[in-house]
This record gives C-alpha cells, sequence and structure tokens, in this order.
C-alpha cells in the first residue's frame, strides 16, 4: 500500500502539464481518483476531505484471501491475532500480509463480516 497526499502531488505530472501551463483542479483530481482508483476497488479515501489516498498493492479481498489461506495452512484459524500481530508478528514474517498497513488489514477484516 502506499500513501498518496493529493496536495503534495496536484502540481505534478500526471496531474499538471507545466510545460503547456495546465493542470486539473482538486475537484477534477478527486473525480480521476475516484473513477480509476477507487470504484475499482484499488483505493480508499484516508478521509472525508479527500486529502489523501491510500493506494492498494493488494485489494482488501485479496488480502482477505491470502489471510483466509495463511490461516488455514498454519492452523492458525482458532487463536486470537491482534492487527498488530498479523502486521509485524513473527508469524507472518517473510509473507505478502508482513508489514502491511492497518488499514488495508481493517478493510481485508470487513470482507470476512460482509456478506453480497
Amino acid at each position: 500500500m502506499m500513501f498518496f497526499k493529493v496536495s503534495e502531488y496536484a502540481n505534478d505530472a500526471p496531474f499538471a502539464n507545466n510545460a503547456i501551463g495546465r493542470s486539473l483542479s482538486t475537484s477534477e483530481i478527486d473525480f480521476v481518483i475516484t473513477e480509476s482508483l477507487i470504484n475499482a476497488g484499488k483505493a480508499e479515501w484516508a478521509d472525508e476531505k479527500h486529502n489523501g489516498v491510500f493506494v492498494w498493492i493488494l485489494s482488501p479481498q485479496q488480502l482477505a484471501d491470502d489471510l483466509f489461506k495463511w490461516a488455514q495452512s498454519t492452523g492458525e484459524s482458532s487463536p486470537v491475532f491482534t492487527l498488530e500481530e498479523i502486521d509485524v508478528g513473527d508469524e507472518t514474517r517473510g509473507q505478502c500480509r508482513h508489514d502491511v498497513p492497518v488499514q488495508l488489514h481493517t478493510g481485508a477484516f470487513n470482507t470476512f463480516f460482509c456478506c453480497d
């Protein structure tokens, strides 16, 4: 996951072209991010004011699937783990779920408790 602060990149490519003196407005940037990343399940706004966005390398569903497979393969499906233990614990070291920001883990766990 990558954190992208909109104000830090608003005047750079791909949101601005300094060679021709054109750039997108904040609302246009919000639209681009929402249409291209958030609606595709590849990102999530960091706050209600859209100051930043979390861009996922794995979607929350992909991480949920990975966590479930890990729990089944290691026999860890019964014990209770905190997000911190899953994020930085020895049990997950060397796994793709290790050192993943809590926001992505939260999204992944929400998929366990949601229904279609």
